[in-house]
């Protein structure tokens, strides 16, 4: 009986220990259940469950009104210098001009002032994109 026992235990945790084989044209997932093709690896889509065909990418920020963070990926400007770790690693506050809590700053005359410390160019209003955390800029 007890033979039985450890031959059902091992059959229900054999799938769990099984990990894909992937040929060279294919991306391993990093949990080891499953393949992908390299297209897919980096393309902006989770194909892998785990999401890893997605991790340590370096994405182009496609957009003028998004800046790179340290690890490559991608945020809206308005996130940096805001006193809040956006990219994980702490580098959109990296370089910032030291404000107090609940001061003001002064933006140029040439730009935008959203809601708390951040100013935006003037020819990011009103040109359909939401740069303001509150979307002001699209307001006007």
């Amino acid at each position: 009986m007890r033979l039985l026992w450890f031959g059902l235990v091992v059959l229900v945790q054999l799938p769990n220990l099984i990990s894909a084989a992937c040929d060279g044209k294919q991306f391993a997932c990093k949990n080891g259940h499953g393949c992908v093709a390299t297209s897919q690896h980096c393309d902006h889509v989770i194909d892998c469950d785990d999401g890893s065909d997605e991790f340590d990418c370096n994405y182009p920020c496609r957009s003028p009104h998004m800046k790179p963070c340290r690890d490559g990926h991608c945020i809206a400007m308005y996130f940096f210098c805001d006193r809040d770790n956006d990219c994980g690693d702490w580098s959109d506050e990296l370089n910032c001009t030291g404000l107090l809590p609940g001061s003001r700053m002064n933006c140029p005359s040439n730009t935008f002032h959203c809601e708390g410390q951040v100013c935006i160019p003037q020819n990011w209003v009103c040109d359909g994109m939401e740069d303001c955390s509150d979307a002001r800029d699209e307001l006007h």
